[in-house]
């Protein structure tokens, strides 16, 4: 090939122009770089030049959008409570681009509890649990309780602290006296504290340990005694071997503990048929709340008499699938209420069947389904669209240093395979899966650690052991020392340890996006102190068998661009 390529710079005989590469062994003589050739130089007009690429992401983000409304909520736990010869519901939410946890009351507008009217505005904080006091509504949250008058318009609000330090607290009402329960997470036991005069006196009656560190809580009625039950939650939220764990309290004291084994599934909700204990379970054999179907149980002094699972459906959806359920009875009729992110469903128990309530007015369904697929195509879409302009781009201009726009495609394509990595290590650490409450919005320092270790390692193996991540190599990146040589341990350490605070979306566009525009090397702030470069895979191949950079127009006086800025202004001018 000509190097006529440049006319205004003269060639270099010492050193190879990125457009050619030398001899690579036997049999390969000098040639081209691949996808470097002249004649293609019209592979970005092809590509649409900047029309292609800006329409596609414009279509891609239309489509992330697709049936999203960003003020919509997700559902989370739900809390069925009776009053009087009505129901009062609570149900949390979380926004989809706030994620802060909230929670809303609603009651019911008839008898057949298909109508809800919501009671008083959406609260902040995360409902643990919930019970009815008379005329009060008292939900739970982590070491503190909001009391809500449930007969003013607006109703009353305030806060009292609860006297046991726990999470997941139920309640119930004996013999006129509201009784609260939950475990004390310093002293590891079930605790009972009585809700009297609008206040918690600091006595607490003490029960058995519960030695689970995740664990699902209910308390019911059964006969002239309260029964709590709980049920842990093994390793990735599995509870193949699990038993329910239940024992009486007569308002002075608590029975010895009791195990029944269940089906499998997750335990939801249980209640009292005469002599003997039913329940309800979300999803099927072996997993937690995932899952369509609804199992039905009942319990004797013998243990599990029977089970049997009716395919409750959810609508078809695969990735908002039902995850709580929670149970009232009024009238002596007993009703079931299960959640998903999308909506809410509602049954009446008919003996071995739940029949439908149809719908539930008054408590929006959303599509949220529709919008995760929209974003999750989207996302593909303008990630195929980026890489495909890029090697277009580059066969027509000898690019040294990655373009900031690669480098964004390439670390989205790293932060999907992270997302998943970290899934799967939360999942397998001690302590990491959490009761019902909490999962909409894990432990922050548990997320975060987690988090930061996967980003960190996950970058540094990958640019320690091959110059580049999966996202990397597939946009065609390499990242090296100033030189051009495979970066040393700590190098990459150190340029990955700071970037995970530039990769940051709060503060990217402040710190490491002007950073990289005003540097000729495009290198943010972890690459300077690392000195280290991320270079295009052509140049890359010309370094390793060079040892320096190569230059545009093939000469190599020692620096890897230009001081005044020119290359840069060539480089990002056109995209």
């Amino acid at each position: 090939m000509s190097r006529t390529a440049f006319p205004d710079r003269p060639p270099s005989a010492a050193i190879p122009p990125l457009r050619r590469q030398p001899a690579l062994g036997p049999g390969r003589p000098d040639c081209e770089v691949p996808g470097a050739r002249l004649s293609q130089s019209n592979g970005s007009r092809r590509m649409g030049g900047r029309t292609v690429p800006v329409a596609g992401i414009l279509a891609a983000f239309f489509l992330c959008l697709s049936g999203c409304d960003p003020t919509a909520p997700r559902y989370g736990a739900v809390f069925p409570l009776k009053r009087g010869d009505s129901c009062v519901l609570v149900l949390q939410t979380a926004g989809i681009l706030d994620q802060g946890p909230r929670f809303r009351i609603y009651r019911s507008a008839n008898n057949g509890l298909t109508q809800w009217v919501p009671v008083g505005p959406e609260r902040s904080g995360v409902a643990c649990g919930a019970t009815v006091s008379d005329d009060e509504l008292l939900v739970f949250h982590e070491n503190s309780v909001s009391v809500i008058g449930l007969t003013g318009d607006p109703p009353s609000w305030r806060s009292l602290a609860y006297p046991i330090e726990g999470l997941l607290e139920c309640g119930e009402v004996l013999d006129g006296a509201c009784w609260t329960f939950g475990k004390d997470v310093k002293k590891g036991r079930l605790g009972a504290a009585r809700y009297r005069e609008g206040s918690f006196p600091p006595e607490v009656v003490w029960g058995p340990p519960i030695p689970h560190e995740s664990f699902l809580l209910m308390a019911f009625r059964h006969g002239d005694r309260i029964v709590v039950a709980w049920r842990g939650v093994s390793k990735g939220g599995k509870l193949p071997d699990m038993p329910v764990e239940y024992c009486a309290f007569d308002g002075a004291s608590f029975s010895e503990i009791r195990s029944a084994e269940l089906p499998g599934g997750g335990f939801a909700a249980m209640w009292s048929e005469g002599e003997r204990i039913a329940g309800v379970l979300q999803g099927g054999s072996g997993t937690f709340w995932g899952g369509d179907c609804v199992t039905l149980f009942r319990i004797g002094p013998e243990g599990l008499v029977r089970h049997w699972r009716i395919e409750a459906t959810a609508g078809g959806a695969i990735l908002f699938r039902p995850l709580y359920v929670g149970h009232v009875e009024i009238g002596g009729s007993h009703y079931v209420f299960r959640s998903s992110a999308q909506k809410i469903e509602g049954w009446k128990v008919e003996g071995d069947d739940l029949a439908p309530l149809g719908g539930i007015g008054g408590i929006p369904a959303y599509e949220h389904e529709s919008w995760a697929w929209g974003l999750l195509a989207g996302f593909t879409l303008s990630v195929a669209l980026v890489v495909a302009w890029s090697r277009a781009r580059r066969r027509e201009k000898a690019e040294v240093f990655a373009r900031i726009l690669d480098r964004a495609a390439a670390y989205a394509i790293d932060t999907a395979l992270m997302l998943g990595i970290a899934t799967g290590v939360s999942s397998l650490l001690p302590g990491a899966q959490r009761g019902p409450a909490e999962w909409m919005l894990p432990a922050q320092a548990d997320l975060a650690t987690i988090w930061f270790g996967t980003v960190v390692a996950y970058t540094t193996v990958f640019e320690w052991m091959v110059m580049a991540t999966p996202g990397k190599l597939l946009v065609g990146l390499r990242v090296a020392r100033e030189d051009g040589s495979p970066p040393t341990l700590g190098q990459v350490l150190v340029r990955n340890a700071i970037g995970f605070f530039e990769r940051n979306p709060m503060l990217a566009p402040l710190c490491a996006l002007p950073v990289m525009l005003l540097s000729h090397k495009v290198q943010r702030v972890g690459d300077m102190l690392a000195r280290t470069v991320v270079l295009t895979s052509e140049a890359a191949a010309i370094a390793a068998i060079t040892g320096r950079l190569p230059s545009r127009d093939g000469r190599n006086d020692g620096r890897s661009g230009s001081d005044d800025g020119s290359d840069r202004t060539e480089r990002d001018g056109d995209g």
